[in-house]
């Protein structure tokens, strides 16, 4: 939930260079802009393109359940071939679509599973240009926003957006596409300055019995090509989160780019939600440390969800050449009030209530391209539980994936 930009500055010349570095402009963020979906790497005809890729993984958990008394783990062994086309049909009419075809095979201390495959309709949309700046769209997309902290995965719905130079604007209605497919309606403004950019967006929810209103705030301020701050904030209302009636989520972060072999960049933050505070169940947390491996903000390993708790974090990424980098992140975990309810987080595990500390996190990942058409990503996160857990064994992720492009 908090949020990692790498700033950069684009090539200079001599003239350039003898004068004082100006800050760049963001850009307005949609949650949703057809321009931004995945880039066909074919274009057979002017009005056709087309993509597709494969990749297989494999995930080791160890020690994911607590108290248990066993050194229990999971073994996650999948892949998955893709597709994706965009179609001109007029010169005001898009269509994209992307599929997934998937298989994994789960293995237990305990037991072990049949292989499963599935198929997924990722995006199945039309978009139309209504006019010079306005966009209209129904049909399955993927809503993204650039922190991830918002949105960053697939709804059914309706979208209208206006797009204009220094601001821009989007309403939209949509269900999302899990299991509970709650009901969202929203309106997001965003706006470009000379230093950065900032929104605002306020968002209705439905979920079978429960109603809850989500408003967010986003701030990027770029005080240099070298420095840039990122804020996030939310206030939910109604049936937020621990049977309360409200929660409030900050999340701060400061990137800061340094001098050396290109560019190695530093990131420290902090974030912090009350016991009432949820996201929407749409975003993914992702984020990037300079390198070209994304992972959850929070922690590659532990995953938690920020309700009733704090975490600090310091990260460094490096890129030692255009074909590799590798980003090292720590973590530290407390909650905002001792509990004996745990985080909610990838592990299970019971909490004394008598201390807040959670615990701390170590994690590196990274990611190798040898070619344009292929990337090797891997990573490993070790959670060491605090004294907030009764059982405090350490637990590790490990992760690694083989994709192709084609």
């Amino acid at each position: 939930m908090a949020l990692v930009v790498l700033a950069t500055g684009g090539p200079t010349t001599a003239d350039a260079r003898s004068k004082a570095a100006k800050p760049k402009a963001a850009k307005p963020a949609l949650l949703f802009h057809i321009e931004t979906r995945k880039r066909a790497k074919h274009k057979p005809t002017s009005w056709f393109q087309y993509g597709a890729s494969a990749s297989v993984k494999a995930v080791w958990d160890n020690n994911l359940r607590r108290d248990d008394g066993l050194r229990d783990y999971k073994r996650d062994l999948g892949g998955h071939i893709e597709t994706w086309a965009r179609t001109q049909i007029t010169p005001s009419v898009v269509a994209f679509g992307h599929i997934q075809y998937g298989a994994r095979w789960i293995e237990t201390h305990s037991s072990s599973y049949p292989t499963r495959s599935d198929f997924r309709v990722k995006e199945a949309l039309v978009s139309v240009a209504t006019g010079p700046q306005t966009q209209l769209t129904i049909g399955r997309m993927r809503f993204s926003d650039p922190a991830k902290w918002i949105a960053d995965g697939a709804v059914d719905g309706l979208h209208f957006a206006k797009l204009g130079g220094m601001s821009s604007w989007e309403v939209a209605a949509f269900r999302g596409t899990d299991d509970s497919r709650p009901t969202f309606a929203m309106a997001h403004k965003t706006w470009k300055t000379d230093t950065g950019r900032r929104s605002i967006l306020g968002m209705a929810e439905t979920d079978a019995e429960d109603r809850r209103f989500y408003l967010f705030g986003h701030l990027t301020h770029r005080p240099s090509d070298h420095h840039r701050f990122e804020l996030n904030s939310a206030v939910v209302l109604g049936d937020a989160a621990n049977q309360k009636s409200s929660g409030l989520g900050v999340d701060l972060r400061g990137i800061r780019t340094l001098k050396g072999a290109r560019n190695p960049q530093v990131t420290y933050g902090f974030a912090v939600g009350t016991a009432g505070f949820r996201q929407t169940g749409l975003q993914t947390n992702k984020t990037y440390d300079g390198g070209q491996k994304q992972f959850n903000r929070y922690g590659y390993a532990y995953r938690p969800e920020l309700s009733n708790l704090a975490v600090a974090t310091l990260a460094l990424g490096l890129r030692p050449s255009r074909k590799f980098s590798i980003d090292a992140g720590l973590h530290a975990y407390a909650q905002l009030r001792p509990s004996t309810t745990a985080p909610s987080a990838r592990i299970n595990g019971q909490t004394t209530g008598r201390s807040r500390f959670v615990g701390t996190e170590i994690s590196l990942v990274g990611a190798w391209r040898p070619s344009k058409k292929t990337k090797l990503q891997f990573g490993v996160g070790l959670f060491k539980p605090g004294s907030a857990y009764v059982d405090r064994s350490t637990y590790s992720h490990v992760y690694t994936q083989l994709s192709i492009y084609f």
